[in-house]
C-alpha cells in the first residue's frame, strides 16, 4: 500500500472530524510510520481490518476536504500574499509606481477571497 502524503495534510487540517480509532490508525500509519502489520499487532486487530479503516479514514479526508476546500482556500491564499509581498517590494524598491502596485495588491486581494 503506497502512501500517499497528501493524506498527511488532510490529517493535520481535518483529522479531529474522524471518529478516534480512525485518527488514531491513520496517525499511526502516516506519523508514526509504522506499517499495518505493527498497527494490527499493538491494537489486535487483523492487518486487513488496518488497511480498510485507513481506507475509509483517507476517503473520509478526502471528502471533507472537496466539501469544504479549507486547504485549496488557504493555498490560494497563501500564493496572494506572496504575489502581494513581491508588489509590495517593487513599490519600495521603485520598480513599480504606489498607484499601479496598489492597483494589482487589490487584484491578488480579491482573488484570493473568491
Amino acid at each position: 500500500m503506497a502512501k500517499d502524503m497528501s493524506t498527511v495534510v488532510l490529517l493535520d487540517y481535518y483529522g479531529e472530524l474522524l471518529t478516534d480509532k480512525q485518527r488514531e490508525l491513520l496517525e499511526c500509519y502516516y506519523n508514526e510510520d509504522l506499517s499495518l502489520s505493527e498497527i494490527a499487532a499493538n491494537e489486535g486487530i487483523t492487518r486487513q481490518g488496518v488497511h480498510d479503516a485507513i481506507r475509509r479514514g483517507e476517503a473520509a479526508l478526502a471528502d471533507m476536504e472537496q466539501k469544504l476546500h479549507f486547504i485549496s482556500r488557504i493555498r490560494s491564499i497563501e500564493c496572494a500574499v506572496a504575489d502581494m509581498r513581491a508588489v509590495a517590494e517593487d513599490i519600495l524598491s521603485g520598480d513599480v509606481e504606489p498607484d499601479e502596485g496598489a492597483s494589482a495588491i487589490l487584484g491578488y486581494a480579491d482573488s484570493a477571497l473568491m
